[in-house]
């Protein structure tokens, strides 16, 4: 796969959908996430889902094959093609299926593969691209619900790195009302778990204190607006630059827009983030409605918040959007996905910076990965 001469290089992992809503992954190359688009005809393609992971600019990154069960890493040296340099096959360490995998590459030719789908972190030498140990995860699963990883993963917490878990089930629209810290030493192989007041933890944003943020998202307050019982109310947490205690206090997301089911943390300007609410009058609920349908509908809105004094939020001059939420950090920017209800084409919206949403690069399919590695 050919890359410019010259410039910064981000590789951008889309899922594009065929018939029967069958998906392969594409590799693909942009210099340029403020505008443009992504074309496919010199793009790698792997059959089935894939993720993509990078230490920023280090001139190399790991794609993670959901079908075929391995690792491959692809490097760009002294010429202007990114060229493959080792596989790792993930059978043989007991994966049998990848769903909500997350990487965490410390540096040093290090690195680990949380799954928790076979609750291992897999501890890998990535310069001789050979799994070298693992770390049993079981204590991270709940016995109600799969366990996922919060989006975007694992962020550096002072000499160590965290990530938070939530437990729930789209199939019987049920969100399990726990949720816990991970905090995880890649020197010693070794985890502490916290449990955290707010019970539904899915995505996080780091203040440039080094705060940590978390919040459920928009499919949370979908579950909790139809039935009470089965998801906890909609809310948010810090917790603070160094610690591994998070604040008692706990921010009631949907008190914030006046009482709408509301859910999301997207990064925002420095000090703000970005949330999403439904209007129920709009689109009424009762019994009988069905969570994953809201969750899809272009039906939430998009409000700002104050991270360090969540007293309100404000509505912003933005067009209704389905509730799912992929957001990737890059260069010091944040990047939202804004698809097509088709999911044809996704846009990347950049949610920092003083014009923000500001469009950006459009992609075909999804984007699920996008890294930078030089």
């Amino acid at each position: 796969m050919q890359v410019p001469e010259s410039g910064p290089v981000y590789i951008v992992n889309s899922a594009v959908f065929g018939e029967n809503f069958q998906s392969n992954a594409y590799l693909a190359v942009a210099s340029d996430l403020e505008a443009g688009r992504v074309e496919l005809d010199k793009a790698i393609e792997l059959t089935g889902g894939a993720t993509a992971w990078a230490l920023p600019e280090s001139g190399e990154y790991y794609v993670v094959e959901t079908e075929a069960l391995v690792i491959t890493k692809y490097v760009h040296g002294a010429t202007t093609r990114l060229e493959e340099a080792g596989r790792i096959g993930l059978g043989g360490a007991g994966v049998s299926i990848l769903l909500g995998e997350s990487m965490l590459l410390p540096g040093g030719g290090k690195g680990y593969l949380f799954d928790l789908m076979s609750a291992q972190a897999i501890e890998l030498d990535l310069e001789a691209m050979e799994i070298v140990g693992t770390t049993d995860l079981g204590e991270l699963l709940n016995p109600d619900a799969p366990t996922f990883i919060a989006d975007p993963g694992f962020r550096r917490h002072g000499d160590r790195f965290v990530a938070f878990t939530y437990s729930m089930s789209t199939e019987r629209e049920f969100v399990v009302s726990q949720a816990r810290a991970v905090f995880f030493d890649p020197e010693r192989g070794e985890l502490e778990l916290v449990d955290s007041p707010c019970p539904a933890l899915m995505y996080t944003v780091a203040a440039e204190n080094g705060d940590l943020y978390a919040a459920s998202d928009p499919y949370v307050a979908a579950v909790h607006a139809i039935d009470e019982s089965r998801a906890p109310a909609p809310c948010m947490v810090r917790l603070p630059a160094g610690s591994t205690q998070f604040d008692a206090e706990v921010v009631d997301l949907n008190a914030l827009t006046g009482g709408l089911p509301t859910g999301g943390l997207i990064t925002a300007s420095p000090g703000q983030a970005f949330v999403r609410s439904f209007d129920p009058a709009e689109s009424p609920v009762d019994a009988t409605s069905s969570a994953n349908e809201l969750y899809g509908l272009p039906i939430w809105a998009t409000w700002r918040i104050e991270l360090d004094s969540p007293e309100g939020a404000e509505a912003i001059d933005r067009g209704l959007l389905a509730g799912g939420i992929k957001v990737f950090e890059i260069d010091g920017e944040a990047y939202e996905n804004d698809s097509a209800l088709d999911f044809s084409t996704t846009t990347l919206v950049r949610t920092t910076g003083s014009d923000a949403p500001a469009p950006g690069l459009e992609v075909p399919g999804i984007a699920l990965s996008l890294v930078r590695i030089r």
